[in-house]
């Protein structure tokens, strides 16, 4: 993606086919026999330590992991990407932004709303239809450590940790996003919404993608080495395991803390979240490439760890 795309019109087809334009609100009914999240996108769904007290139970972890997905993907859309979109719309930052992607970012900005909106909306029916009591009252992980990074630098440079974040999770690749939509497994309600977010992503990315080409090579050597160093831990934070989150959702369907720890630890070990990190960042780190990100020495050094091959 290229600064001269980016300063296109990207939604030109928002009006048609963006998701609050054409798409009805996704109604929850009642199924016996489908499930509410792909079980090989939850490595722990397939424990024995959980498989072996029933599928019923199985079923209802995997209602609960659907929830927590629904709470991340509010709280990103409308806590991160949309404080982002309204300052870009804006003009709120210290960037000349072309009109046509002034424009973009208000059109970006209702998508997300309606992104947090259906997924709180799909939060309540499944409480509501299933009775489950469980809330989820803390911020993901992600957010937490996404606070913490923000706090680390000045004042003056947190507005780059906020649009860095975005452009790392807009233009990386989510496997529920890919994989759910294709589910047969899953009831349509999940996979007809995953479905509609994947559309309207698939144009994010390249505005974000873009928005990196643009403001990358306007950042002086200093403010490059100071958020490109975060770039990593932004991917990192994004994609690992939520663990808290995992261990909350096992013990509400029955597993002691201990037994829901050792599940955890079997069910994620380093080696294959690091595997899994490196295979949904291939195009993010391409964009990277392209824009000169790892010609900054302490950028590439920073990425030694997730993608030496990029950094090298």
């Amino acid at each position: 993606m290229s600064k001269r795309l980016w300063e296109k019109e990207l939604f030109v087809h928002w009006y048609e086919r963006s998701a609050v334009r054409k798409s009805e609100q996704v109604r929850l009914l009642p199924s016996v026999d489908k499930l509410f999240f792909s079980p090989e996108l939850v490595p722990v769904s397939q424990h024995p330590l959980l498989v072996e007290r029933g599928e019923e139970t199985v079923r209802k972890f995997l209602v609960y992991h659907l929830l927590t997905y629904l709470h991340f993907t509010e709280h990103l859309e409308h806590d991160v990407i949309n404080k982002v979109a309204a300052k870009l719309a804006k003009k709120q930052y210290a960037l000349d932004v072309p009109q046509q992607a002034q424009l973009g970012a208000y059109k970006l900005y209702v998508d997300e709303g309606y992104h947090a909106l259906f997924s709180a909306d799909l939060q309540f029916q499944i409480r509501n239809l299933l009775g489950i009591e469980l809330t989820l009252t803390g911020p993901p992980s992600f957010l937490t450590r996404l606070d913490e990074k923000r706090s680390s630098v000045s004042p003056e440079s947190r507005w780059l940790v906020d649009v860095f974040f975005s452009i790392v999770s807009e233009t990386l690749i989510s496997k529920p996003l890919s994989k759910i939509p294709m589910d047969d497994r899953v009831v349509d309600a999940v996979r007809n919404l995953v479905a509609d977010h994947a559309v309207d992503e698939a144009i994010h990315h390249a505005y974000f993608a873009g928005l990196l080409a643009f403001l990358w090579p306007q950042l002086g050597t200093r403010e490059q080495c100071l958020i490109g160093s975060l770039l990593p831990d932004f991917i990192v934070s994004f994609l690992e395991p939520d663990r808290t989150a995992l261990r909350a959702n096992l013990v509400a369907v029955g597993l002691s803390l201990s037994d829901a720890n050792a599940a955890i630890e079997d069910s994620y070990p380093s080696g294959n979240v690091l595997s899994d990190i490196r295979s949904a960042t291939g195009l993010t780190l391409r964009h990277f490439r392209n824009c000169g990100v790892f010609e900054n020495k302490c950028v590439a050094e920073a990425f030694m760890a997730i993608a030496p091959a990029a950094a090298n």
